[in-house]
């Protein structure tokens, strides 16, 4: 289970950061996108899920994970104009733990 939620986090990763960087308006029209506060506390308040990893890429963008205790999660892309969009969510999120001696940030 823990695979295949790699493959498709890679692959969605894959379809947003890759070659559909220029997406169409009826591409963009298929993933819900609104305001980030709105979304937020959406997730906060109805799965409890918060976030616990953030990047930024060359674009600019921010792509956050929100997790829950329950172990739902959300993939979440904001633009640097504002718009956020939802662009994968799922269940059995885990929290790896480095190995002793390993910075998981080498």
């Amino acid at each position: 289970m823990n695979s295949l939620v790699r493959i498709i986090a890679a692959a969605t990763l894959a379809a947003v950061f890759g070659a559909s960087s220029a997406a169409t308006a009826q591409e963009q029209q298929r993933v819900p996108c609104g305001d980030r506060v709105a979304i937020m506390s959406h997730l906060e308040d109805g799965y409890s899920e918060k976030p616990v990893a953030m990047g930024l890429d060359a674009q600019g963008r921010v792509l956050e994970v929100l997790a829950a205790p329950s172990g739902t999660w959300t993939m979440l892309v904001s633009t640097p104009g504002g718009l956020t969009c939802l662009i994968a969510s799922g269940v059995a999120w885990e929290e790896l733990q480095s190995k002793a001696g390993v910075d998981p940030a080498a």
